[in-house]
C-alpha cells in the first residue's frame, strides 16, 4: 500500500462514485497522470536493491512495525539519492512521513511530508503523488485536531486523484473528508460521503475501503445518538480490519467501547478498549494511547470507579509527549479536577 492508499490487481479502473467525482464540483476525470517512478513517460526500472527495500519496509508498515519500517526506508533513500532520482526520493520521504504520523509524531510527520511534497512539485510529478502528499497532510492535521486545515487539504488531495488516471482511489480521500465532516457536526454530508464510498467499496470488493468506511458509519451512527444502528457496521469493520492487520483497527474497537458503553454494556466495554490498548501498542502507534486512556478514564468515571478513572487519567498524562501533546495533557488535568470537584475535594 504505497503512501497511504490500497493496492490491488486491476483489470480497469473501477467507477467511481458519482458524489465523490462531482464532489469538487467540474472536475475532468479523463486527465491522466504519469507512472508514479517515471521521467518522460516511460517508466524507470528500480534497481533490485530499492524495490526489495521498499517492499520489506511495506511489509513492516502494514504489521505496525513503524521503526524498523523507517530503517529500511532511509537506506532505500541512500541509494536513490546516489541515483540523483528525485521522484523516488520525494515518494521514499512521504512513507518515512507517514510513518512517523502513525507514531503520533506530528511535526516530524508534517515537516517530511512537505519536504517530499516539494520535491515532487519541482520534478513535474504526476497528479496521484501530489493526492498522496496532501492526503497525508489532511491526516497530520487531522491529528493535530486542526480540522479546517484537515479538510483543505483533503479537498486537494481530492482534486488531483481525480485528475489523475488513478481517480478509482478518490473515495479513500471522501472517508477522510467524511470523517472531518463528523468532528465539525456536519453529520448529513457526512453520511453520504460515506454511503457513496461504501457503495463503490462494495462493488469493487475493496476491503481496505470497506473497512475503513464502515469504521467511520459506525462513528456517525453512534455520534448521532443510535448507538444500535451503530453496533452492525462496527462490528462489520472489526472483522475486515483484523483480515487485512489494518491500523485503523484499534480505532474501531474504542468506537466499540463507546457503543457498548451505551447500550448498557460496561464490562464488554472495558474489554474493547483495552483490546484497542493492546492494539495501538502493538502497532507502535503510541501517540493514540493517552487519548485512548481518557475515553477509558471516562467510562469508568461513568461507571463510577473514581479511582480507576484517576489513575488512568495519571497514566494518560505520564505517557503523553509535553512537546506535541499539551493539549492532550490539559485535558487529563482538567477531567482529574472535575473529579475531584464531584467527590467534593476541593483541596
Amino acid at each position: 500500500m504505497a503512501e497511504g492508499f490500497p493496492t490491488g490487481v486491476r483489470s480497469s479502473p473501477p467507477r467511481v462514485p458519482a458524489l465523490i467525482a462531482g464532489f469538487l464540483g467540474a472536475v475532468v476525470l479523463g486527465c491522466t497522470g504519469r507512472p508514479e517512478a517515471s521521467r518522460g513517460g516511460a517508466e524507470v526500472v528500480q534497481p533490485p536493491g530499492i524495490e526489495l527495500l521498499l517492499d520489506s519496509a511495506q511489509n513492516l508498515y502494514d504489521v505496525g512495525e513503524f521503526f524498523r519500517s523507517d530503517t529500511l526506508l532511509t537506506a532505500a533513500l541512500d541509494l536513490a539519492r546516489a541515483r540523483n532520482d528525485t521522484l523516488q526520493q520525494a515518494a521514499i520521504i512521504t512513507r518515512l512521513g507517514r510513518n512517523a504520523d502513525r507514531r503520533g509524531e506530528n511535526q516530524r510527520s508534517r515537516k517530511l511530508t512537505l519536504e517530499a511534497l516539494e520535491l515532487k512539485q519541482a520534478a513535474g510529478a504526476p497528479a496521484i503523488m501530489l493526492a498522496r502528499s496532501y492526503n497525508q497532510l489532511g491526516n497530520i492535521s487531522l491529528h493535530m485536531f486542526d480540522y479546517y486545515r484537515a479538510l483543505d487539504e483533503y479537498r486537494r488531495a481530492m482534486e488531483y486523484a481525480l485528475q489523475s488516471d488513478q481517480a478509482y482511489r478518490a473515495p479513500i480521500i471522501a472517508g477522510n473528508i467524511a470523517t472531518i465532516q463528523l468532528q465539525l457536526g456536519r453529520f448529513e454530508e457526512a453520511k453520504e460521503l460515506l454511503q457513496s464510498a461504501l457503495e463503490y467499496a462494495e462493488q469493487n470488493a475493496d476491503s481496505v475501503i470497506l473497512g475503513r468506511t464502515l469504521s467511520n458509519l459506525g462513528m456517525l451512527y453512534n455520534w448521532m445518538g443510535s448507538p444500535r444502528e451503530a453496533l452492525r457496521p462496527l462490528l462489520h469493520a472489526r472483522d475486515v480490519l483484523a483480515a487485512l492487520q489494518s491500523f485503523v483497527l484499534p480505532g474501531t474497537y474504542v468506537q466499540l467501547g463507546d457503543v457498548a458503553f451505551d447500550l448498557g454494556l460496561p464490562n464488554r466495554a472495558m474489554n474493547y478498549i483495552d483490546t484497542s490498548l493492546v492494539l495501538y501498542r502493538r502497532y507502535e502507534m503510541l501517540g493514540s494511547i493517552p487519548v485512548t486512556l481518557q475515553t477509558k478514564a471516562r467510562l469508568e468515571r461513568e461507571s463510577g470507579n473514581y479511582r480507576a478513572a484517576l489513575a488512568t487519567l495519571q497514566e494518560s498524562i505520564e505517557l503523553s509527549d509535553p512537546v506535541t501533546q499539551g493539549t492532550t495533557i490539559a485535558d487529563a488535568k482538567v477531567a482529574v479536577a472535575s473529579i475531584f470537584l464531584e467527590l467534593g475535594n476541593y483541596g
